[in-house]
């Protein structure tokens, strides 16, 4: 099972509404409860999980999307798999076994958007990164849909997560 989690305030539901609407169409959900569910597809099952609580993030394997302004709350010595940052928040020394995506609409960052409408975004990924499973993602362009998304930030994370977890 791979986990997703959701750094931030849990009040602010925008970046797990665009998770659910841009990364799992075609998902099954198989478990809710508050902050946490699960989703299945064939014999792939995602964690979804919305915390404040930095210390779960010790020694996790996982996808961390940490939601705008909550990049502060990072510990220095997080070993998570990807950590997904908007690009305005400070990058943490100290970093060890992380891979760092920033997401923003600048050409420093990892994940930017390159075209957008009403129905649909492509968002670009700029250079090569290594996924969760250890592969390499060589430099990309994704299509998500923009429906239902409310903010550039949520749209790029949704895709930064499919393209870490091969799901393009």
């Amino acid at each position: 099972m791979v986990q997703i989690i959701l750094l931030g305030d849990t009040e602010d539901r925008r970046l797990g509404r665009a998770m659910r609407r841009c990364l799992l169409p075609g998902w099954k959900q198989t478990y809710r409860e508050r902050q946490l569910e699960v989703y299945r597809r064939g014999g792939t099952a995602l964690l979804l999980r919305e915390t404040s609580c930095i210390q779960r993030l010790q020694d996790v394997r996982a996808v961390i999307a940490v939601k705008q302004g909550a990049g502060k709350l990072l510990p220095t010595d997080m070993r998570a798999c990807c950590t997904i940052l908007p690009h305005a928040e400070p990058l943490p020394p100290g970093r060890r076994h992380t891979q760092l995506l920033t997401c923003g609409m600048s050409l420093r960052d990892s994940l930017t958007i390159s075209a957008q409408n009403s129905e649909q975004a492509t968002v670009s990924l700029l250079r090569p990164v290594t996924g969760v499973f250890g592969h390499l993602i060589e430099p990309q362009d994704i299509l998500l849909p923009t429906a239902a998304v409310l903010d550039n930030y949520s749209l790029l994370t949704a895709g930064a997560v499919r393209l870490l977890l091969g799901l393009t």
